[in-house]
């Protein structure tokens, strides 16, 4: 179950990060603001992220308002991490090794993303933290 999950979050979060990378990348080269283009990508991608995150880990039919919340609020929590550690970067290296950065710190958020998801977002009934 957690491999197939894992393989499904994966693909989903592929089409996400490209999605995000582009948008980032686009933004930063016109505003050079890492925090700015940082935030608008991955706000643009949860958007779109929260609808497919449900389907990868079975969240069932209709919206649950708890999950939403969950999931804005990690969101934020990541959202926060990678704005602060990207413009750290951009004001020490530059917009180049920023770029090169972004998409080494989405993938460190995306596997913390994942357990935080399948066990806490997306949690089943049971409240053990597993999917139904």
């Amino acid at each position: 179950m957690l491999a197939r999950d894992f393989a499904r979050y994966f693909a989903a979060g592929l089409l996400q990060l490209a999605f995000d990378f582009a948008i980032f990348t686009t933004l930063l080269f016109y505003y050079q603001d890492a925090r700015v283009a940082n935030f608008v990508s991955r706000l643009v991608c949860a958007i779109a992220g929260f609808w497919l995150q449900r389907a990868v880990f079975q969240a069932g039919n209709g919206i649950k308002r708890e999950q939403a919340l969950r999931f804005i609020l990690l969101w934020c929590i990541s959202t926060a991490i990678g704005a602060l550690c990207l413009q750290w970067i951009l004001l020490n290296y530059g917009t180049r090794e920023s770029v090169i950065a972004k998409l080494f710190l989405e993938a460190v958020l995306a596997i913390s993303n994942f357990f935080a998801m399948r066990h806490w977002v997306f949690r089943g009934n049971d409240q053990t933290g597993s999917t139904k």
